[in-house]
């Protein structure tokens, strides 16, 4: 498994986490936060996909 680089790492947790809210506590999203993600921090989430697609080894 080829390991991630601690700016990386720290570039992606934050959507990581968002996904975990996202996911688990639903009911509790503020939706400003949200829109602010979605406007502003889309490819921070294409990161994240890039580096999930990368370690399951898949290809597009």
């Amino acid at each position: 498994m080829q390991k991630l680089s601690i700016v990386n790492c720290n570039s992606i947790s934050g959507m990581a986490g968002f996904r975990n809210i996202l996911v688990h506590e639903y009911g509790k999203i503020d939706l400003k936060k949200v829109a602010d993600i979605m406007n502003n921090h889309l490819n921070d989430f294409r990161q994240y996909a890039r580096y999930i697609v990368q370690y399951l080894g898949w290809s597009f």
